[in-house]
């Protein structure tokens, strides 16, 4: 099976300005089996179940790369879903960058990136 990537990353201002909402598209999610039992280690340490799901990172950066919004998806499982951020600060440089990451572990297996602005009032 192939690895999950991200297809399609588009955000749109919305007409406050200080909310962005991304729509997300990936392709090539596991599919999980219905009435799947899982086991637990008795001790609870070393081993751990690994979930086939990737996690997403999803960040809003200005002009000089700073974070200006951003969410962490654990297990992340659907194909298309649409997001809304809202900027931390009044005042944001143009442009805008928002980037999308999947991570199994702390290994990442696929990004990427779009440039937008806002427009001024």
């Amino acid at each position: 099976m192939s690895q999950p990537t991200i297809t399609s990353l588009q955000p749109t201002v919305l007409a406050d300005r200080r909310r962005i909402t991304v729509d997300l598209v990936v392709a090539n999610l596991p599919t999980l089996i219905p009435n799947i039992t899982l086991t637990m280690p008795a001790d609870g340490a070393s081993d751990y179940f690994s979930s086939p799901y990737p996690n997403l990172s999803l960040v809003i950066l200005d002009n000089t790369a700073h974070e200006v919004a951003g969410l962490f998806i654990v297990e992340y499982q659907e194909e298309h879903v649409t997001l809304t951020l809202h900027l931390r600060t009044e005042q944001v440089v143009n442009p805008l960058l928002v980037r999308a990451e999947m991570f199994y572990g702390e290994t990442m297996i696929d990004s990427l990136e779009v440039f937008f602005t806002i427009a001024e009032e």
